[in-house]
């Protein structure tokens, strides 16, 4: 999502309705509008879960990994398949999106390819997300959602992603000068303990932490850009590991 800063009121209104779509529909939800009308474009929110219907249909061992023609259905086919439709309904009709479930399975082979392909998949399509699980004991499945993201863009997102092997993470947008807020970048410490990361930008911004908080990253246009009359700049964030 990009924007910042809601007051609860505007956070409200923009979560006030949710239009919910099925798991399985590749081709659309045949929505040709929000309820409400265009009225409520910007108020509204496509609500979509994510299981692949190839594992259902093949099951798979629970102590096995994907077979590798399964996982090319799932990965490369059913999976962006269903993300693209969310793309084309959501330019069609307008609001915003939401992976409301995915998951559904904890410590398996199966799961724990599943799990990482949604969260990639998830970036790649700059798409929210809620896990369906119990992973609350369960510290290895909490590492794992815990990741590096930018929960609110001061211009329009290009790419974000996070390397979860790696803990590499990276960020690019154009940089729109009229947003007077930063972008905001969560690093959860569960990633990077004791603030344990490096941030490097490009020329075009400059960055600081929260003082009363290490985990938040607040990033700026420089002033170079700000003194720039050029439009279309391009900001880029990368975070890494310590050496």
């Amino acid at each position: 999502m990009v924007g910042h800063h809601f007051t609860q009121n505007h956070f409200i209104s923009y979560f006030h309705l949710f239009l919910v779509r099925l798991n399985g529909k590749y081709f659309g939800t045949g929505f040709t509008h929000v309820p409400g009308g265009n009225d409520y474009r910007n108020r509204s929110i496509l609500s979509y879960h994510y299981y692949c219907v190839t594992l259902s249909l093949i099951p798979v061992p629970s102590n096995s990994t994907i077979p590798v023609f399964d996982r090319v259905l799932c990965d490369d086919i059913e999976g962006p398949a269903l993300f693209r439709s969310v793309q084309n309904d959501l330019a069609q009709i307008g609001g915003s999106a939401f992976l409301t479930e995915f998951g559904g399975c904890e410590n398996s082979p199966i799961c724990d390819e599943q799990l990482d392909w949604g969260l990639t998949g998830a970036d790649q399509f700059l798409q929210s997300w809620a896990f369906w699980g119990n992973s609350y004991a369960d510290i290895r499945t909490i590492k794992r959602l815990s990741r590096v993201y930018a929960r609110a863009i001061a211009g329009k997102p290009l790419a974000m992603q996070f390397l979860a092997d790696q803990r590499l993470f990276s960020l690019s947008y154009y940089i729109d000068t009229n947003i007077k807020q930063p972008t905001e970048i969560v690093v959860p410490p569960i990633q990077y303990p004791q603030s344990s990361y490096t941030i490097t930008v490009n020329n075009a911004l400059k960055w600081r932490i929260v003082s009363t908080n290490p985990n938040i990253i607040l990033v700026e246009p420089s002033d170079q850009v700000l003194n720039s009359k050029e439009k279309a700049i391009i900001g880029v964030i990368n975070i890494r590991p310590q050496e």
